[in-house]
């Protein structure tokens, strides 16, 4: 081997490493910018959804339940004025809903339209099933105080559910990230 071929056999074998050592620096690059954007988005998740989101729906399923609660003693009987104060009672649900749907759904549109899309579906599940399953407690009850009370304990038993499913969302995707 003459010392011309040894010389380009070492230029050779300089820049398949360069090249080598260049896609790895640029793949570790890429790969940590990745990550470092994973890790944003896992901390901005926790911090908007999971810590305030929860405490948010914890309140709103809470003061839903009072009001439920609070429903019971207007469902017994159909007067005017106990039909007023069920109409007051599910607007006042559904302004709960409508800090539910504001402060927790739709921030969850920034990390998935997916999760959003469930949580929404969620949401307009439990808004109309509260507010119809009150309806028809306050209309199917008339006299019968043992129809109205079960109807709000199933209504109560609702509520949970759908509660422990935007809980239990929230938690899924949580460990997704």
């Amino acid at each position: 081997m003459t010392q011309n071929t040894a010389a380009v056999i070492q230029a050779i074998t300089s820049i398949v490493n360069l090249i080598f050592v260049g896609g790895i620096f640029i793949f570790e690059r890429r790969t940590g910018k990745k990550s470092i954007n994973d890790e944003k988005k896992e901390f901005w998740y926790r911090q908007t959804l999971l810590s305030r989101g929860l405490d948010l729906t914890g309140e709103c399923f809470d003061t839903m339940e009072q009001l439920l609660r609070s429903s019971e003693e207007f469902i017994n009987g159909c007067t005017p004025e106990n039909e007023k104060k069920i109409k007051e009672i599910i607007g006042k649900i559904q302004h709960q809903i409508y800090i539910l749907r504001n402060g927790v759904v739709s921030y969850a549109k920034l990390f998935d339209i997916a999760l959003f899309k469930q949580l929404k579906e969620e949401v307009e599940r439990l808004e109309d099933g509260i507010t119809q399953g009150i309806e028809s407690c306050y209309l199917a009850a008339g006299n019968n105080a043992k129809f109205a009370d079960k109807g709000i304990e199933t209504e109560l038993s609702n509520l949970q559910k759908h509660r422990y499913m935007i809980i239990s969302k929230l938690y899924d995707y949580d460990t997704k990230v």
